[in-house]
């Protein structure tokens, strides 16, 4: 390993940084990867290879020594201004906690492209970020994944923020995972009382899970503003997408948020100041959320606009319902209204840019039409399931709500939040035409369906979440399908009046992608993301002959 008290200005690792340690009896044992210590510093540290620590420990239950295992370790007053990560960072432990990073000090730019993992393989907890007091990131963007595992009755966390510790910007596109063992918790994110995100953005995989309590978030600090475009899960006994028993200031949901108890669970001490649901709130518990209360987006104007109305209320421009079994689903009469409804242009905050004090107060805001499925079944407290919404020749055509004999509607495959309970998008024909801009596909069960003929896809800046219900979230036909995943350009309006800003939104796939039998074309361009697995399928009778295409940088996993 690497222990540094000094000024390092630039580390590359093309290799393998390791440090084993262990302890027995009352001896306890302490493995680095890399340790920085009170006033050391690293400029630049660029990983394409792994940091390990790893600690074992041999001792029995009466002894008083534990093992814990660091991949990097910052002291406090210790910093690293940049970090590149494109390999593995991993701490590990037998019977105590093993640490991905555990930071009390101060990290300028983590970048991660590659893996950070803290797991603890006994019985002990494990953390993929932690930190601590005094520790601080200023901007942290994960393409890859952040993942903490528990054993033996113990906790696992993606990132632990405790009290007095803080990240200034979280921007999540990969995967950020924290699963317990047996009973325990397992929290995505944890924030600790204290404890604070000023601004958190997801575009991925956020999720907690456990036979027992588990968390996709768990605030106990605050939040300044948390937009969420991807998916948020919580898969135990007892599971919540988000849970806030602090302040949450602005909560926007353009994707999915999941609890098998609730989707938002708000303590009656807690605020969230301001929600909005564009997409989906789903939950296989009696109630969606709790002291949250769903809000039909055309209430009066006057409580759209006055903080104290606002305060634990949650405008729904989305669907929101409970999972009652397997195809059967509920929604509240509020909830229901939305239903086979579409809302044309609204003007969605997407995220926030500081003003001149430094406060994020100017708000970045683009313009969706939010399309969301017609029920099937026979009322609100009967639901078995949506119509697809078909995308045909490059155009979207799709039923309505008290729609008996009439025509369906139509709509340009552009710039949409399309939310459905199960098959949201279905995809029709061979034609190259057939391109999703800059669009949110949701749903509860399968997001993306080739029907039976097969058919031709191309997904350009859009985000697709599904597959709670254990199935695919992208679900291919009997036939050869082609599917693209490709990068594409979005214009924001910033601030008001507001002026333009284009960025590049990458695809990214929040589930798994089986395509099915036949001969098909996965192509995975340059900067495209699929957090999950994927499938070719399987022919009956005769070998597959499937292509898949990888482009520069694109990032897959399991």
């Amino acid at each position: 390993g690497i222990s540094n008290s000094g000024s390092i200005t630039e580390l590359l690792n093309n290799g393998s940084i390791t440090w084993s340690a262990s302890g027995s009896g009352s001896s306890s044992g302490y493995g680095y990867g890399i340790y920085i210590d009170k006033g050391g510093s690293i400029t630049e540290l660029l990983n394409n290879g792994s940091i390990t620590g790893s600690a074992t420990y041999s001792g029995s239950g009466y002894d008083s020594g534990y093992d814990s295992g660091y991949g990097i370790y910052i002291y406090s007053g210790g910093s690293i201004t940049e970090l590149l990560n494109n390999g593995s960072i991993t701490g590990s432990a037998s019977s105590y906690e093993g640490y991905g990073i555990s930071n009390s000090g101060s990290i300028t730019e983590l970048l991660n492209n590659g893996s950070i993992t803290g797991s603890a393989t006994y019985s002990g907890s494990g953390y993929g970020i932690y930190i601590s007091k005094g520790g601080s990131i200023e901007k942290l963007k994960n393409n890859g994944s952040i993942t903490g595992s528990g054993s033996g009755y113990d906790s696992g966390y993606g990132i632990y923020i405790y009290s007095g510790g803080s990240i200034t910007e979280l921007l999540n596109n990969g995967s950020i995972t924290g699963s317990g063992s047996g009973y325990d918790s397992g929290y995505g994110i944890y924030i600790y009382s204290g404890g604070s995100i000023t601004k958190l953005k997801n575009n991925g995989l956020i999720t907690g899970s456990t036979g027992g309590f588990s968390y996709g978030i768990n605030n106990r600090g605050s939040i300044e503003k948390l937009k969420n475009n991807g998916l948020i899960t919580g898969s135990g006994f007892n599971g919540y997408g988000i849970s806030n028993n602090e302040t949450i200031g602005a909560l926007t949901n353009t994707g999915v948020i999941y609890g098998t108890t609730n989707a938002i669970y708000n303590y009656e001490s807690a605020k969230i100041n301001g929600a909005n649901n564009y997409g989906i709130l789903a939950s296989s518990g009696s109630m969606v959320n709790n002291n949250l209360t769903i809000v039909d987006k055309s209430s009066p104007s006057t409580l759209a606009t006055n903080t104290t109305e606002k305060e634990n209320k949650i405008f729904n421009y989305g669907l929101a319902f409970t999972v009652a079994s397997v195809g059967s689903y509920k929604a509240t009469d509020e909830a229901f209204k939305t239903f086979g409804t579409t809302q044309e242009n609204e003007e969605v905050i997407v995220g926030y840019e500081k003003d001149d004090a430094g406060n994020l107060t100017t708000p970045i805001k683009h313009e969706y039409t939010i399309i969301n499925a017609k029920d099937t079944g026979t009322g609100k407290n009967s639901i078995t399931g949506t119509e697809s919404i078909t995308i045909k020749n490059g155009s979207l055509s799709y039923d309505y709500k008290n729609n008996t004999s009439g025509p369906l509607k139509t709509h340009q495959a552009k710039s949409v939040i399309l939310n459905g309970i199960t098959d949201t998008l279905l995809v029709s024909g061979n034609s190259d035409d057939n391109i999703l801009n800059n669009s949110v596909v949701n749903a509860y069960g399968t997001a993306v369906k080739f029907n039976d003929a097969g058919g031709n896809l191309t997904l350009s800046g859009t985000v697709v979440n599904g597959g709670i219900d254990g199935k695919a979230a992208v679900s291919g036909s009997g036939n050869g399908d082609t599917l693209i995943l490709q990068s594409g350009d979005i214009t924001y309006v910033v601030g008001t009046p507001g002026t333009q800003s284009t960025e590049t939104q990458n695809t990214i796939v929040n589930g798994n992608i089986n395509m099915g039998e036949g001969d098909d074309i996965l192509t995975i361009e340059a900067g495209s993301i699929v957090n999950g697995t994927m499938d070719g399928g399987t022919d009956t009778g005769r070998a597959d002959d499937d292509t898949i295409n990888f482009g520069t940088a694109s990032n897959t996993r399991a």
